[in-house]
């Protein structure tokens, strides 16, 4: 079994930095030593040694947030690739989303896309399972030990998997103790948004600045909401996926971890870009949430850094003809091909 002895790195780990080295024999850490070692290799015969004084070492991020894009949209990216681009960034687990063409919202299209993230990943995986209005009674079916959480869009994104009806909600809420991860927009009230911002262009789509006042803080907010209602109701544990506003972190604490039974992640877009940005530079990339007031946006970032607890990134592949959308356009999209962002575990206020 071959050894390798990593020596003098700044080790970032478990909330802690220090100097110290790290003993692996094949596939898995053995050993973390502190302290600077002098001279030869620590205590024993290695086959590699690696001088990485200087430089930082770092566990294996797990990507809470994935769109690998298979099966279907294979012409963006696939697993092969996005896994690769997983590992070079020192990705080592990934969880996959749903909406996919065909969409994972059965047991077979799970099987199928498990087995094909078995023969094509170079990183360890999960897929979520997606949600619809009626496929809940599917859910007693799933193995928790393989399926990382049941995603469900409060709000049309990419797919076409919108869940808008309070009833089918309440089932899927109360229908697993798999973690419920939810897309969070007000589909009523976006509509009612770009209804009334038509009148404002008299020729053409809604221009993608527009598009922060469609998916506005309102819209937001109250699926946020009722997505926390629903999950106090059931008892359901709930992940609510890039909250934008910091009328969403009213509804969300910094409680231990253990008690945790609601946590939220954010974008790093949302935080490099703002909605002044998009109207000043005509902005051709948009995110499927709104971007922030500059003011806004500080105010999001210092209370949410404040509830910090750990690091994710998140690929999404696009076609680069499919970046730049028309505000109302339900297909928009950042332009990014690869970018990062915050999971908070935050805990309700009940």
């Amino acid at each position: 079994m071959k050894r390798v002895f990593i020596k003098n790195a700044l080790i970032i780990n478990e909330g802690r930095s220090f100097q110290g080295s790290v003993v692996i024999e094949g596939e898995k850490i053995v050993e973390i030593l502190e302290g600077k070692q002098e001279g030869g290799s620590a205590c024993g015969v290695y086959e590699e040694t690696i001088d990485a004084e200087g430089c930082l070492l770092l566990p294996g991020v797990i990507d809470c947030h994935v769109h690998f894009r298979e099966p279907g949209w294979t012409y963006k990216a696939d697993i092969s690739s996005e896994s690769k681009a997983a590992v070079a960034g020192g990705v080592t687990s990934v969880m996959d989303m749903p909406n996919t063409n065909p969409q994972t919202i059965t047991v077979d299209a799970l099987n199928k896309k498990f087995n094909e993230m078995g023969n094509k990943s170079l990183v360890n995986y999960s897929c979520y399972f997606g949600a619809t209005n009626d496929n809940y009674t599917e859910f007693k079916y799933l193995d928790a030990r393989r399926v990382c959480g049941v995603k469900v869009f409060m709000g049309s994104s990419t797919g076409n998997m919108l869940v808008d009806n309070i009833e089918s909600l309440r089932h899927i809420f109360g229908a697993t103790d798999i973690l419920i991860a939810a897309h969070c927009e007000n589909q009523t009230v976006i509509e009612r948004n770009i209804e009334q911002y038509k009148a404002e262009v008299i020729h053409g789509d809604l221009p993608v600045a527009y598009h922060s006042r469609i998916r506005s803080t309102e819209a937001c907010y109250r699926s946020s909401r009722l997505a926390v209602c629903l999950a106090g109701e059931s008892g359901a544990r709930l992940h609510l996926l890039h909250i934008t506003t910091s009328k969403e972190l009213e509804l969300l604490n910094d409680s231990p971890l253990k008690h945790k039974r609601i946590t939220a992640e954010a974008c790093i877009p949302h935080h490099f870009f703002n909605s002044e940005y998009a109207f000043v530079h005509k902005f051709q990339h948009t995110n499927k949430r709104k971007l922030h007031h500059r003011h806004t946006r500080s105010g999001f970032q210092r209370t949410a850094f404040l509830f910090a607890k750990s690091v994710w990134s998140m690929v999404c592949c696009y076609h680069v003809n499919q970046a730049g959308i028309n505000a109302g356009a339900q297909s928009s999209s950042v332009g990014t091909f690869l970018y990062g962002g915050v999971a908070f575990n935050l805990g309700t206020k009940s």
